[in-house]
């Protein structure tokens, strides 16, 4: 698949100097998954030496993509397949999907509501079917990171996929995203939740289900 984006240069000015503008006052907490967390965008010199390394780090992420076969999304249906049945003591809505094209480009997604007392989950799973003008900004958020009193808002990487992962401690609201086999985006949306509990719906998400990027 060809690539129509900006040249790379220009991404990293524009996608790395949005990214730390975007993070705000927003702690990685430990789990089984291997979790890698991006630069640190309050120590200045990590910052400016993560900058430094994007431009490599970009043309290897364009390269791949440009690797990848071009595909059609999946059936919403197949979305709404790996998307988990409500745990005990929780309630959920029916799954609902779609399917949506933009001039050249089509992607599906599929998502469920959940609930229990107070606390409301919202999971959501997107083909993005290699589609670049989606992943290379999301890599690049990826791999920053703040912390705060207040709560916080990090890039990370979990068993490989990159992420962001954010928690407001005031409101108990948080949201997790991640990029799985470069090309399902998973996010899930808590409030009135404890932080460690987006990583646990993430578990329940059924990824061997989907298909993996060759």
């Amino acid at each position: 698949m060809k690539s129509n984006a900006k040249p790379v240069s220009s991404l990293i000015t524009i996608g790395a100097l949005a990214t730390i503008t975007l993070l705000n006052g927003c702690s990685l907490l430990s789990g089984k998954a291997d979790v890698k967390e991006g630069a640190d965008i309050d120590n200045p010199i990590a910052a400016i030496q993560k900058i430094a390394t994007l431009a490599g780090e970009a043309e290897s992420w364009t390269k791949e993509l440009e690797d990848l076969e071009p595909v059609d999304p999946l059936p919403f249906q197949d979305l709404i397949a790996v998307l988990p049945e409500p745990p005990t003591d929780w309630e959920a809505d029916d799954a609902t999907g779609s399917i949506n094209s933009m001039g050249e480009f089509s992607l599906s997604e599929a998502g469920r509501s959940y609930r229990n007392g107070d606390k409301r989950i919202k999971l959501t799973v997107m083909d993005w079917a290699h589609n670049q003008a989606m992943y290379l900004p999301f890599m690049m958020a990826a791999q920053f990171s703040q912390d705060s009193t207040e709560g916080y808002n990090k890039g990370i990487e979990i068993d490989g996929a990159p992420g962001r992962e954010e928690f407001t401690y005031a409101s108990n609201k948080g949201n997790l995203q991640v990029l799985h086999g470069k090309r399902f985006h998973i996010s899930i949306d808590g409030n009135g939740i404890e932080p460690e509990e987006l990583r646990d719906w993430l578990a329940k998400v059924e990824m061997k289900e989907l298909p993996q990027s060759k």
